[in-house]
């Protein structure tokens, strides 16, 4: 199974493959596009362990110079942009060059970061390697580092030339990293579609046994959902916010435990706090809340899982990228496949009265 999907920004497109065993597909483009020019293949160190053979045996004849970064949220840091940077320029690397990733959401945005730098910026390939990168963070240009103050708070806007997403690399992700990436499958089916949502609740079982069937049908609906929103809003200027569901509170989690808590679990109690404020603030009723509970619970997600105080997380709330003057925003759910929107915006101050309420009531 091939789809292709076109994102487009100004004059930039990016064009999306979607399949198994795309490699031999990324080789004809590379030399398609660029048989001439050096490759960078910056790569998860846990990817290369695993793929590395493989990965070499595809792109041989390109002589890529091949970067492993270190797995996890540590690796996506200032320092090691520098890092990388000094190591291509130490190899002779420049303005003609091509970097790849080939990892998850962190080597994608590092590797994004680096190629909208430098040289003042190169072409750049994405080659997602968990499900959460597939659907979400390769989609859309976005790329970035963290800071002791929060999550992705330096970074571009730098559109891939292409993206591959080949299922074949889900084959040995960790169970906890896939289900990071259905926590945000979660999330866009239920800002955006319906139809989605209940088609995950009634496939719950065929999904989380890896279905390669099911499979391509999430992550072809959950790219296209992304697609629709990215192109009416490139820079996350005012509707593209709708994607931040459960994440002004999810990221602030994160930044709080100096990223010992993962992406998907922090995600999972921003999306539990954030629906306990978008029912407490008259957005969402209990009922279709209760429901949503029953459908994380169903692909086994705890959601009794605890926040810490509030004064434990109020500085990186503030710090969120969607803050204004300090006060966090939300975006507020008013019903399943629905975010509350009000002249083109979609996140929205909420009465510090509420927040605290909230956090009181799922406190650990």
């Amino acid at each position: 199974m091939r789809l292709e999907l076109v994102v487009r920004k100004e004059e930039r497109k990016t064009v999306i493959h979607l399949g198994e065993s795309l490699l031999p597909e990324m080789k004809r483009h590379l030399l398609a596009k660029h048989h001439k020019n050096p490759i960078v293949l910056l790569v998860d160190a846990n990817v290369l362990r695993l793929h590395g053979r493989l990965l070499r045996m595809h792109l041989q004849e390109f002589r890529p110079l091949i970067v492993s970064v270190p797995s996890g949220e540590h690796s996506k840091t200032r320092e090691m942009k520098a890092r990388v940077e000094d190591t291509l320029l130490q190899n002779g690397i420049g303005k003609d060059s091509v970097i790849i990733a080939i990892g998850g959401g962190v080597t994608g945005d590092l590797a994004g970061f680096v190629a909208s730098t430098f040289s003042r910026g190169v072409p750049f390939i994405n080659v997602p390697t968990t499900l959460l990168a597939m659907v979400d963070a390769s989609i859309g240009g976005k790329t970035g580092v963290n800071t002791s103050k929060g999550k992705n708070l330096i970074g571009t806007f730098f559109p891939s030339e292409a993206v591959f997403i080949d299922t074949h690399f889900l084959k040995t992700l960790s169970e906890p990293e896939f289900k990071a990436g259905l926590v945000e499958v979660l999330k866009i089916a239920l800002a955006r579609d319906a139809r989605f949502f209940r088609f995950l609740q009634k496939n719950a079982k065929s999904i989380l046994r890896r279905e390669p069937k099911a499979l391509l049908e999430v992550i072809h609906r959950s790219v296209a959902l992304k697609k629709a929103i990215v192109e009416a809003d490139p820079e996350e200027r005012g509707p593209r916010q709708v994607l931040n569901v459960g994440h002004t509170m999810g990221h602030a989690l994160e930044a709080s435990s100096q990223f010992r808590i993962s992406h998907g679990e922090a995600v999972v109690r921003g999306m539990l706090f954030e629906t306990l404020l978008a029912q407490k603030a008259g957005c969402l009723s209990p009922k279709e809340r209760k429901e949503i509970l029953a459908t994380f619970t169903r692909f086994g997600f705890p959601v009794n899982a605890r926040i810490p105080p509030l004064k434990k997380l109020a500085l990186f709330l503030a710090a969120d990228k969607k803050s204004k003057q300090g006060k966090p925003r939300f975006v507020l759910l008013k019903g399943i496949g629905k975010t509350v929107s009000t002249k083109g915006q979609h996140a929205f101050e909420v009465r510090p009265a509420l927040i605290r309420a909230c956090v009181e009531e799922l406190h650990d």
